[in-house]
């Protein structure tokens, strides 16, 4: 018997191993391919979620079983996103995460916590924002059991280990902020200001992702809040009273001013943002030449008076003025609430000027909802000044510079208009300007 094989036999024992060898090879690569995610660039990209609630805040907010099943509901839809999509838009990303990092830390689950805080780390871009990423939650975490003895003691040294290795100068911005989230209001003044924000959303019986992530928030860290605030308030000013001499101004430094009167081009620069009071910058605005204030829109572009910029209400219908209007009986109370922002701002500085005095004093004499309210007013404030103080920050030390305006609106509370402007239409506006 002749064993050598012929060489046709050699080719078809070859073609048969090369057919095997690709069926295991497509078979192995088969859920590779299934794993390939679908790329979302926005939150428009994404599934959208509504998560039934129907009640009141006063009283779903104590309802320990309603709530543990809603994070884990949230939790696991947000979960599922990210394993079918691959989010682009690092903002989401982050909320996601920061979403997972909390209901993690809220089911004890304090490996994962720590995880998805790190992750959320990993977006940050600004060095404050870095440096005292999860700083509270992690000293709470350090700190052990809230019911245990000893507990306040832990955490007070936990917080103040943690601080010890964040530069001070680097991270103040967000120092302050944390300060400040923790002075000057309690548990039930938090309450009440979020029932303004939820209790529309429960009168409806359906909640967003952050409506949720906001209502687990009070449901898990307001029965410990008062407990913690104290400790952190006393902790946080003690570090800005010794670093009071090291604060250093680095705007100075940083500003460039060019000189008037030089052959230069003027440039336009667009403001982007809740409004612009451009009464302030007469001599500095861009000026449509087709345009002019006659209620008629002249240039036939869809706009109508839009001499130095256009306007969006927040239900994204073209207005004319640049700085939104408030109701009159708003209006009048504009020069206190200006000096009650201002106080607002030192207060959570560290600056003890004669408007953070006005600040606590009002703060102190208020009840649970007066301080609701009147921290509710500072972010309207803060909303309708904004614009105006970002135009100041871009004309300054440029007399080249001619500012248009784009107003695109939000809800921002006492001026109600239903939602906010979406960024379909922001992209719009800013591709046509």
């Amino acid at each position: 018997m002749n064993l050598i094989p012929c060489r046709t036999c050699c080719v078809r024992i070859l073609s048969c191993v090369r057919f095997f060898l690709s069926i295991t090879i497509l078979l192995f690569a088969l859920p590779v391919y299934a794993q390939v995610k679908t790329v979302a660039r926005s939150a428009k990209d994404l599934p959208v979620h509504a998560y039934p609630a129907k009640d009141s805040l006063a009283v779903i907010v104590k309802d320990d079983t309603r709530l543990d099943a809603l994070g884990a509901e949230v939790k696991s839809a947000i979960l599922a996103d990210l394993a079918a999509y691959d989010i682009a838009d690092s903002a989401l990303l982050k909320s996601f995460y920061f979403d997972l990092a909390d209901i993690s830390f809220y089911q004890h689950d304090y490996a994962a916590a720590l995880k998805y805080y790190d992750l959320v780390k990993s977006l940050e871009t600004k060095p404050a924002a870095i440096a005292t990423s999860g700083l509270v939650k992690r000293s709470q975490m350090m700190a052990g059991d809230p019911a245990s003895d000893g507990y306040l003691t832990r955490f007070r040294a936990a917080l103040v280990s943690n601080l010890g290795l964040i530069p001070y100068t680097t991270a103040e911005s967000s120092l302050q902020r944390i300060r400040g989230q923790y002075k000057n209001i309690d548990a039930a003044g938090m309450i009440q200001m979020a029932s303004r924000d939820l209790d529309p959303a429960l009168a409806k019986g359906s909640l967003t992702r952050e409506d949720a992530g906001y209502l687990l928030f009070l449901h898990y860290e307001m029965p410990l809040f008062d407990r913690l605030a104290p400790v952190i308030s006393s902790v946080m000013d003690s570090l800005v009273a010794a670093n009071a001499t090291k604060v250093v101004n680095v705007w100075p430094a940083r500003s460039v001013t060019l000189e008037a009167g030089k052959p230069y081009k003027p440039v336009v620069v667009c403001v982007f943002d809740l409004g612009t009071d451009v009464s302030l910058f007469k001599d500095r605005l861009y000026t449509n030449p087709k345009e002019r204030m006659d209620g008629i829109d002249n240039d036939k572009n869809g706009f109508v008076d839009d001499v130095h910029g256009v306007a969006f209400d927040v239900n994204e219908n073209k207005v004319t003025p640049l700085l939104k209007p408030w109701p009159a009986a708003q209006e009048k109370l504009l020069p206190v609430r200006l000096k009650l922002m201002k106080g607002f701002a030192d207060e959570r500085a560290g600056v003890n000027s004669t408007e953070a005095a006005l600040f606590r004093d009002s703060i102190k004499m208020a009840d649970a909802k007066g301080k609701s309210d009147l921290i509710a007013s500072m972010g309207e404030m803060n909303a309708y000044a904004h614009g105006t103080h970002v135009a100041g920050i871009t004309l300054d030390g440029n007399p080249y510079a001619r500012m248009m305006v784009v107003r695109m609106s939000s809800d921002n509370g006492s001026i109600n208009e239903g939602k906010g402007a979406s960024e379909e239409s922001e992209r719009k506006v800013a591709a046509n300007l």
